[in-house]
């Protein structure tokens, strides 16, 4: 990525500051010859006190750029429906499992592309564990409380396959 008119790559600031403490960033800022000095680090503790400066990752950057205009390229709008179709197809499906309640509107204006759900007769993290450990799917956790349950976020990435792996999954556990 380069800032406009110039050949110089862009370098976020805060990269820059990453483990310093507000003092050390102080002195970075005041003394930027010193950057190198490891002098200035007696108060950082274990791996931290290496995080001087460190070595930017170029082809993060050039690859979010390039993640950026294949994005551009699909158009968000299409990105957005693919995500909302599969999630409606993976809410389809979870719908019909016994003991399993949805707790994600069905209603296309009333959800994004998600789904979450509760398998009322399980244990979440327990749930969590198994779909894990048993089909290498990954799921986000909400362990307790109200919104307790399992998040499936498809994306543009999945395909339909992806949708009726997970779907038969969840099936399987709540079956077990």
């Amino acid at each position: 990525m380069r800032i406009s008119g110039t050949n110089i790559p862009f370098n976020m600031p805060s990269r820059r500051f990453a483990g310093q403490t507000r003092q050390n960033r102080k002195l970075l800022i005041s003394d930027p010859q010193g950057l190198l000095s490891t002098d200035r680090t007696d108060d950082l503790k274990g791996a931290r006190k290496f995080e001087n400066l460190g070595q930017r990752d170029d082809p993060r950057v050039v690859a979010f750029e390039a993640a950026i205009d294949f994005y551009n390229l699909i158009g968000p709008d299409r990105v957005e429906a693919r995500a909302r179709q599969l999630a409606r197809d993976l809410k389809q499906k979870l719908a019909v499992i016994p003991n399993l309640r949805l707790k994600t509107n069905l209603q296309p204006e009333l959800s994004a592309g998600l789904v979450k759900f509760q398998l009322t007769k399980r244990d979440t993290k327990e749930t969590y564990d198994r779909i894990w450990s048993r089909h290498r799917i990954a799921l986000a956790i909400t362990p307790s409380g109200d919104a307790e349950g399992l998040r499936i976020s498809p994306h543009i990435y999945n395909s339909s396959e992806d949708v009726e792996r997970a779907s038969n999954a969840v099936r399987e556990i709540a079956s077990a």
